[in-house]
């Protein structure tokens, strides 16, 4: 479904979790409606355990893509 990287932000410090679509997930209209609701409804920053918080959302070359922060444990 998507390839998903670690990565720094350099701008806020952070590291960060990019998932990149794969194209066929990116050009279904369906898909990506529900993918982009449920990426609004993450947007606002949560501490519920196992809850993730999108930082971006967009598309790209034809692919969309989420970035989300990573949680340390400790």
């Amino acid at each position: 479904m998507a390839v998903v990287y670690r990565a720094h932000d350099l701008m806020l410090e952070r590291t960060v979790a990019i998932k990149i679509l794969r194209e066929d997930f990116s050009q279904d209209e369906a898909f990506s409606g529900t993918l982009q609701t449920r990426s609004q409804s993450c947007s606002q920053p949560c501490h519920t355990p196992n809850i993730v918080t999108v930082h971006d959302f967009g598309l790209d070359a034809g692919r969309l893509f989420i970035v989300m922060g990573i949680r340390s444990r400790y």
